[in-house]
């Protein structure tokens, strides 16, 4: 079975009952967290069922991950057993035509949890939003005891050689990224906060870069070092002259 192949036969329908049934699964997607009124903080997991003949794809939500016991609070790629039943107020599938759906899905629903909105803040000092932002994704992977990374880059280094559309996907999400982040760089210039002669395109797409390497490194030192060196550069490379 090719893992991001399409299922030919179409996806299957939901079960006729609302009763609870005994899964397992393979986690191969644990999006970011949501905060819900109904449900409070929750996270929208996916996986491959694994204790059928044809392994299909399951949505669990909502998940209240930051909540459950240590001995419970998964990691992707482990199998585990739950009790679930179908959502019927949602009217999707509970598992995409392919796997390659499924992750350009959970692309952009990672994307939605970066809160990207805040760099378009005009009420914030954009240096200030932009150092900001970078923060609120750093005490996010530490919160996490640096076992999250990002999905951008966890899918550029596993996937992307072996699926375009995937590809594709993840280069839109990294240029949508850094084309907020460069709007930002041009903000500030005309406040006179970020010096002149910085390109904003080539910074932006820079600190994007550099942030994914600090990704890599923090969470092979299980420290804030890496996060310490990023903000220190950062501060210096677009202080005004």
């Amino acid at each position: 079975m090719s893992l991001f192949g399409p299922n030919e036969a179409g996806p299957d329908p939901k079960p006729a009952d609302d009763r609870t049934v005994r899964l397992q699964l393979l986690i191969t997607v644990k999006a970011a967290p949501n905060p819900s009124e109904k449900y409070g903080e929750t996270v929208c997991v996916a996986g491959l069922r694994t204790d059928v003949l044809r392994p299909t794809w399951v949505r669990l939500y909502p998940i209240n991950f930051r909540h459950l016991d240590s001995d419970e609070a998964f990691k992707k790629y482990d199998i585990v057993s739950i009790d679930a039943k179908p959502a019927r107020q949602d009217q999707r599938h509970e598992h995409f035509d392919s796997k390659e759906a499924l992750a350009i899905v959970a692309l952009e629903r990672y994307g939605d949890g970066r809160r990207l909105e805040d760099l378009t803040d005009s009420s914030v000092p954009p240096v200030q939003r932009l150092r900001s932002h970078f923060e609120f994704l750093r005490d996010e992977v530490v919160r996490y005891e640096y076992h999250r990374g990002c999905l951008y880059g966890n899918f550029g280094t596993e996937i992307v050689d072996h699926r375009d559309a995937i590809r594709d996907a993840v280069r839109h999400s990294l240029d949508k990224w850094a084309s907020l982040i460069a709007t930002t760089l041009v903000e500030a210039q005309r406040a006179g906060t970020v010096r002149a002669d910085v390109d904003p395109e080539v910074t932006a797409g820079f600190l994007v870069n550099a942030w994914e390497g600090t990704l890599i490194r923090a969470r092979t030192d299980r420290s804030p070092a890496a996060f310490d060196a990023f903000f220190s550069v950062f501060d210096t490379l677009l202080a005004p002259v």
